[in-house]
């Protein structure tokens, strides 16, 4: 009778199956230094994701941070080697840059073994990200089949299911609004406009037995372009006028 160990079997290399998931996620250095990659991926996805000290994605509907009325921005992902290394990344761009990544998409038929150089032209943390492409690696026909992007999504974030506007194509099955495009900044968001509560009254008060027609009341703010502190001022101070000439 064999023992246990007979049974078990024993490999010096781990199949490339087992390292799918090992994927550190990038993004285009703030030092000036840019990032050379060859390009794993077919084509790249996008989703909306929100930054909370940390990129997170966006649920839709039920999002927690959508409810806390974080701003949300697309961002995009494709699976690369970073050039010179055996090192597999997830590579994080802006809307910017995946318009660019979307030329070479439609020059190219594919993304996959590209090689790719992203950059930051004017060395700044927030500076725009610039992408040049230098044709197909002549290695490019070594590549085999990779983890879809959305797998490795999931783990680095956690989650079990599907995110909400997930999509393969590019950029053409999502709307990205201007805002988007001109966002230079990667994983870190213009913070939320506070809402500031007013701490006391923004009307003042008339004396006791004073009369207003809201007929007066009513044209004088429509003659406001905003119902802002100023304009509730001068609708006051008629208040206050009528008053004295009766």
């Amino acid at each position: 009778m064999g023992s246990v160990s007979d049974n078990m079997r024993w490999e010096r290399v781990p199949a490339d199956s087992d390292c799918e998931g090992e994927y550190r996620m990038i993004r285009t250095p703030t030092t000036g230094r840019d990032i050379r990659l060859i390009c794993m991926s077919e084509d790249f996805e996008g989703t909306r994701v929100h930054y909370n000290g940390r990129t997170c994605p966006c649920f839709g509907a039920d999002c927690q941070e959508c409810a806390r009325h974080r701003p949300r921005r697309w961002r995009g992902y494709l699976l690369a080697q970073v050039s010179g290394t055996t090192e597999r990344v997830i590579f994080e761009f802006p809307a910017l840059a995946g318009k660019r990544l979307d030329l070479f998409f439609k020059e190219y038929q594919s993304l996959k073994g590209l090689n790719l150089i992203f950059s930051r032209p004017s060395a700044k943390p927030n500076g725009k990200v610039h992408v040049q492409c230098n044709g197909r690696n002549e290695y490019a026909h070594q590549i085999g089949k990779t983890t879809p992007i959305r797998e490795v999504l999931m783990r680095i974030w956690g989650i079990a299911g599907g995110v909400e506007g997930l999509v393969a194509g590019g950029m053409t099955h999502q709307t990205v609004s201007q805002a988007e495009l001109a966002d230079a900044e990667e994983g870190k968001f213009a913070t939320a406009c506070p809402i500031v509560t007013p701490q006391r009254p923004l009307f003042k008060p008339l004396p006791v037995g004073t009369t207003l027609k809201v007929a007066d009341v009513l044209q004088d703010l429509g003659q406001s372009a905003i119902a802002n502190e100023a304009a509730i001022a001068r609708v006051n101070g008629k208040a206050h006028a009528r008053k004295n000439r009766r």
